[in-house]
């Protein structure tokens, strides 16, 4: 305010009731390009976050990933576990002004269930009653088990009980879709020219690497938000959005690339985050072919491997070494303890020598060596080549002889589900933040069980689990299947995939969590 301006409104008698306007808050977001799919559109190269600050479901995020009260208050759930009914909130609307109704949310499962659709990631919502089944074509759409009871109502029976279903609409494939306007123009209303958002920023426009968001003017929450606006950049040039990360141009850089590692540790290392994302990578064994069914030989090869000395992501970070199957932060998984084998915290000499003497029992010598081969899929960055001669180096100092043989993503796991291998190295990112997500892997009938590993009370137990509908015990229950399957050893597991992030250090409301997804309304900016 000018000096003569105030002189005035004190003349007036009404500076006291004057309130300087605060500055606006802007956030701007750096993420590697990438196709984010809202159904039934593709949003070309768009932030993720942006998908998130603009959609809403039923179930929302809280900043650690958690799943919490979006457009539906509350919920009830059946003591079968089998009927979930839903009140969505007072008032709630898109940002053209139409109401969300409980139909918003039933035309969304329609379009992503359509079989004419096809969409990758509908087996996603397979709990819903009937929902497999009529994305395959073998039932009509009017069998689905979602219903409407009134417009502020909306009732989700179940196939079967599914203690994780509120992580389940947490994803994409469970945000609604404007059916009014859906209905008023067909799929052209549900272009990206046409967006209406129904979460707590809408989408302004879209130019080149560049999308723009500002606070709703609907959100039910919006009194909440620190931000203002948001600018999501769609990173090509990763060295050009460095430099403007350090001169204060960027917010946070989501995802970085091994390529960005060594600026990193030169001019950012104090704003560099690296945290554990849903990933494994992991070797697994044919378990069908001598003599990989001895457990007592695949302990011996998963001794030897040194995981402290394999960063295939270059972050130099002692939160990659894996020893269990279920990455930490996972959800659902509260109160259980990483999986570790006592032998991991006994020196590497130990290890070897440990390693060496069991293969020599089983009769494998020097004269005598154990010759393997380890299969991996190609890559442009040649980080699996680069995993598979670190193993093999290891291996080679309890005198296994070890071959290396890489071919194409489909060429490898079409040679790994015809049993034509000996070890495939793997990497598995959980769907869905619940340690059934990558436990069920080793079931007997999962199609992913490239190891034929068959146990029947493994089976039994993840049977339980997924009729558990108290969550700590269903945990326990999940972590005796983990410790089960490390103790067979019929996996090796080697290297938590991580996620490194830069945040400026004038950012708070970012929590760690397994998904690295950090929505703009918890972010705070000082």
């Amino acid at each position: 305010m000018t000096s003569i301006a105030r002189a005035a409104l004190l003349a007036l008698g009404c500076v006291g009731s004057v309130v300087e306007p605060a500055f606006a808050v802007t956030l701007n977001l750096a993420h590697t390009p990438e196709t984010i799919y809202v159904y039934p559109t593709a949003f070309g190269a768009v932030d993720p976050i942006a998908m998130v600050d603009c959609f809403e479901g039923l179930v929302a995020m809280d900043a650690s990933g958690d799943a919490i009260p979006g457009q539906a208050s509350s919920w009830t759930i059946s003591s079968d576990g089998l009927t979930y009914t839903f009140a969505l909130r007072e008032g709630i609307a898109w940002s053209n002004g139409d109401p969300v109704v409980a139909a918003d949310f039933l035309a969304a499962f329609q379009w992503l269930l359509n079989p004419a659709n096809a969409f990758e990631f509908a087996y996603l919502q397979f709990p819903i009653k009937n929902a497999a089944a009529i994305a395959a074509g073998s039932l009509s759409m009017d069998e689905l088990g979602v219903k409407p009871l009134d417009n502020q109502t909306l009732e989700i029976s179940l196939e079967h009980p599914a203690p994780y279903f509120l992580q389940t609409l947490t994803h994409s494939t469970a945000y609604p879709i404007p059916s009014a306007l859906q209905a008023e123009r067909g799929r052209s209303g549900l272009s990206p020219e046409d967006l209406v958002c129904n979460g707590p920023y809408v989408i302004t426009g879209r130019n080149g690497d560049l999308t723009t968001a500002v606070k709703s003017e609907r959100y039910y929450d919006r009194a909440s938000l620190a931000a203002d606006d948001v600018n999501y950049y769609a990173v090509e040039d990763v060295p050009a959005a460095l430099e403007r990360f350090k001169a204060g141009e960027i917010d946070m850089f989501y995802d970085l690339p091994a390529s960005a590692n060594a600026w990193i540790e030169s001019n950012a290392i104090e704003q560099s985050n690296v945290v554990p994302f849903l990933g494994l990578a992991y070797l697994a064994f044919n378990l069908d072919k001598p003599p990989f069914d001895q457990a007592s030989l695949r302990r011996a090869l998963s001794m030897a491997i040194d995981r402290s000395a394999i960063d295939p992501q270059g972050v130099r970070s002692d939160r990659t070494a894996a020893y269990g199957l279920v990455p930490e932060g996972t959800a659902n998984y509260d109160g259980i303890a990483q999986y570790r084998p006592e032998w991991a915290d006994w020196p590497y000499e130990q290890r070897l020598a440990e390693a060496a003497t069991t293969l020599a029992d089983l009769g494998y010598t020097p004269e005598n060596p154990l010759v393997l081969e380890i299969r991996y899929s190609s890559n442009s960055s040649d980080l699996h080549q680069q995993v598979a001669r670190q193993v093999a180096s290891m291996w080679s100092e309890i005198g296994v002889q070890t071959e290396l043989f890489s071919a194409t993503s489909k060429d490898h796991l079409t040679a790994l589900n015809a049993g034509d291998f000996d070890i495939g190295r793997l990497t598995w990112i959980l769907d869905l933040s619940d340690p059934a997500n990558i436990l069920e892997l080793m079931g007997s009938s999962s199609e992913f069980n490239v190891g034929h590993y068959n146990v029947l009370e493994i089976d039994e137990q993840l049977a339980e689990a997924n009729a558990q509908l108290d969550l700590a015990a269903r945990a326990k229950t999940l972590a005796e299947v983990e410790r089960r399957v490390m103790e067979d050893d019929a996996v090796i597991p080697l290297s938590w995939i991580v996620v490194r992030n830069l945040i400026a250090a004038d950012l708070s409301g970012i929590e760690d969590n397994a998904k690295n997804t950090h929505p703009t309304r918890w972010v705070s900016k000082r």
